[in-house]
């Protein structure tokens, strides 16, 4: 078996037994293996234990942690710290790698070492169907602030906290944690990562594959659960812009990320009724999220002047796209 010496995987399992096989076969079939691949079964109550064991049994290189349920957050922290090797990447259990994923990410790390491997991802339906392919502006090596600035300004998705290989060290040097028990927990860190880091290589390479599963917890029709996802979204900006506040980077590079995180959750007020709208409102001028708002280009100046005046008509505007986002 062709094992690189420098890669761990984590991934963190609930419930995904209609998934979680082919997302083991695409791992064990690719050109190249992680050295760890590290599993934690988060208390799942359907057939994932005895699809882990059978693999388990076949593949030395994995580890297995099982427990009761503590959510996706709590077991990817707990991945990351039994991590031993230079680089890590998280893959979810309901999706799939590309073959040449390992195999391309250690031929890099071993010319050169980054904090960050950024790469692109294909959205695919159950059956594999290609629905979109998310690309990332631009390749190349670049700082953390630069690279944030320019995914934000492509208005590309790039908080997939797995399109990223991870320096370990960094990684931990950092103390970067994802918050346990919210959702959007990669909102609340991936941003934040990219911004601390020194080095990052963009590549243009296809190297994963998010199945759109109906019953993720990101698509789900709950309404409860779209109050919880505004009200965690709010959480991670009001936690972003504490560490943003206390830290050393230029004007304009904060001005972006702020403006960025402000829009975010004003974003999230779309999905709620008036009451939960009012509510959140209040809770977005309580904390002065509008008033630090910069103006940049006219553009931005109308659209954050309209967003201090009525978010929801901001969210009327910005849904009949009279304004650029």
């Amino acid at each position: 078996m062709n094992t690189s010496s420098m890669i761990t995987m984590i991934i963190t399992i609930y419930n995904k037994e209609e998934y979680l096989q082919q997302c083991l076969n695409s791992i064990f079939d690719a050109s190249m293996q992680p050295k760890d691949l590290i599993l934690i079964n988060d208390g799942s109550t359907d057939g994932c234990s005895q699809i882990l064991s059978s693999f388990q049994s076949c593949y030395q290189e994995i580890i297995c942690v099982s427990h009761e349920n503590r959510g996706v957050s709590a077991c990817r922290n707990e991945g990351v710290a039994l991590v031993k090797t230079p680089y890590f990447l998280f893959v979810d259990a309901d999706d799939l790698i590309d073959q040449l994923l390992i195999q391309r990410l250690d031929e890099l790390v071993q010319i050169e070492c980054f904090d960050l491997i950024s790469f692109n991802y294909n959205k695919i339906t159950k059956d594999h169907t290609p629905l979109s392919h998310q690309h990332k502006p631009f390749t190349n090596k670049h700082d953390g602030p630069s690279v944030l600035t320019a995914f934000i300004k492509s208005k590309a998705t790039f908080d997939s906290a797995c399109t990223y290989l991870y320096n370990t060290a960094e990684f931990k040097d950092h103390d970067f944690h994802f918050a346990s028990g919210r959702l959007h927990e990669d909102f609340g860190l991936i941003p934040w990562v990219i911004l601390n880091a020194q080095s990052i290589l963009c590549i243009n390479d296809v190297l994963y594959y998010n199945i759109m599963s109906p019953n993720s917890i990101m698509r789900t029709n709950d309404y409860a659960k779209e109050v919880e996802k505004a009200n965690d979204v709010l959480f991670h900006v009001l936690n972003l812009l504490k560490q943003l506040d206390q830290s050393a980077y230029d004007q304009d590079t904060k001005e972006i990320f702020v403006t960025y995180l402000v829009h975010t959750v004003i974003s999230k007020l779309d999905r709620l009724n008036r009451k939960d709208q009012a509510i959140m409102i209040n809770q977005i001028r309580q904390n002065d999220l509008l008033k630090g708002l910069p103006s940049l280009g006219w553009r931005k100046k109308i659209k954050n002047l309209l967003i201090q005046v009525s978010p929801k008509l901001y969210l009327r505007m910005t849904h009949l796209r009279r304004w650029e986002k």
